[in-house]
């Protein structure tokens, strides 16, 4: 898109003129080719820390249960009174 193309706001604009003022068609006709290429990389990467996540999720389950099952002991529990730490977050007091 050249500028004379662009529409009325974005020529008004002090950002968009700033953006488009040195704007030029493309050297090349564009192919999908690049844009699925790096629409793959990108779904790769996603799915990458998707599965990070998880693990880190499961990670933070195993640990909530253990600290539950630590704080059924009234021993545990006085200690952490005994060391300041009387509040804690909602989901492991639950």
């Amino acid at each position: 898109m050249t500028q004379a193309e662009a529409s009325p706001i974005l020529k008004s604009s002090r950002h968009a003129i700033h953006l488009t003022g040195d704007l030029r068609e493309p050297a090349r006709t564009l192919k999908k080719y690049p844009f699925v290429k790096t629409y793959r990389k990108l779904t790769d990467r996603m799915r990458c820390f998707i599965g990070e996540a998880k693990a880190l999720r499961e990670r933070l389950d195993i640990v909530v249960q253990a600290f539950r099952q630590l704080l059924a002991v009234d021993m545990f529990r006085d200690l952490l009174k005994s060391e300041g730490f009387v509040l804690m977050p909602a989901t492991l007091a639950d």
